[in-house]
């Protein structure tokens, strides 16, 4: 997905293959968005380290 342009963490398009969310991605210091393509959404629970 990356590859092709489609997938995207907290509406921000992802452009390397190896990229790790940081800390500061996290929403209200708990989630991310991850979108692939228009119409597949999943929200991920995370913890700041």
């Amino acid at each position: 997905m990356v590859k092709e342009g489609g997938a995207y963490v907290n509406n921000v398009k992802v452009i390397a293959e190896d990229e790790i969310p940081a800390e500061r991605d996290l929403l209200h210091g708990r989630w991310l968005v991850l979108r692939r393509g228009k119409k597949n959404l999943a929200a991920v629970e995370g913890t700041a380290s």
